[in-house]
């Protein structure tokens, strides 16, 4: 197992670099091939390629990165189920029922002043874009999440912002809904995979390689799994530069 890089600055050399290394992979036939794209629309270039050069597109599994890491933590942590909690779709609801509580919402008088007209699909819509903002902070921005839960203010500018108060609220109030004392999944995932190493990863039906095609941005936490896992399985990334 090893992290491999592909470079080009074209997407066509990129995807026939793939196309060599599905075709030389060997291994289970009845596995499927686990491509990892930036968008539906790369992954649809990728199947007409792929069809086009072979004759049929099939045996590929294609994701977008963050559920397919989420996934794979799942199969190694205990408890953990396969969808992460922290996605915007999961998110949306725990937001939208806050946003319906009168003290919650009274006790912030800039998320009051929005929400007291707001009909309940304005509410929604709002709780839908927040959780969207939640799920970037998880990736992006895990100081701050850590310092809301602990009660604490964020340095710089970002601190003194209007919004800053209820967003931090609104966290501890998740945080408590989903038990979060207990450590991140994430440590735990890296962890398992530092003790047991591909052997676990074999055990624990983890994907023996991954084809990461030309993401235009990678969180650096995404980066820190990926580079984990390359320790167990083999990972190739398709880098346009």
């Amino acid at each position: 197992p090893m992290l491999h890089i592909h470079h080009s600055n074209r997407l066509e050399a990129l995807r026939d670099m793939l196309l060599r290394q599905l075709d030389g992979a060997g291994g289970d036939v009845f596995a499927a091939e686990q491509i990892i794209v930036p968008s539906a629309a790369l992954r649809r270039h990728l199947s007409l390629g792929l069809a086009d050069a072979r004759g049929v597109c099939t045996q590929l599994r294609f994701d977008f990165l963050a559920q397919w890491l989420w996934r794979q933590v799942a199969r190694i942590v205990p408890g953990v189920a396969d969808a992460s909690p922290f996605a915007a779709q999961v998110l949306t609801w725990r937001v939208d029922a806050a946003f319906g509580d009168a003290a919650f919402v009274g006790a912030h008088p800039r998320l009051q002043a929005y929400l007291r007209e707001a009909d309940a699909l304005m509410r929604y819509e709002l709780a839908c874009q927040v959780a969207v903002l939640l799920e970037q902070y998880v990736t992006y921005r895990p100081d701050w999440l850590q310092a809301w839960r602990d009660g604490g203010r964020l340095e710089g500018p970002a601190g003194g912002h209007e919004d800053t108060a209820w967003q931090a609220a609104l966290w501890r109030r998740i945080s408590t809904e989903l038990d979060m004392d207990a450590p991140h999944p994430v440590q735990d995932f890296v962890a398992a995979l530092q003790r047991g190493g591909p052997e676990l990863a074999c055990r624990a039906g983890l994907p023996s390689c991954v084809h990461v095609f030309a993401l235009p941005a990678m969180a650096p936490l995404h980066m820190r799994l990926l580079l984990q896992l390359a320790r167990s399985v083999d990972v190739h990334l398709y880098v346009l530069n």
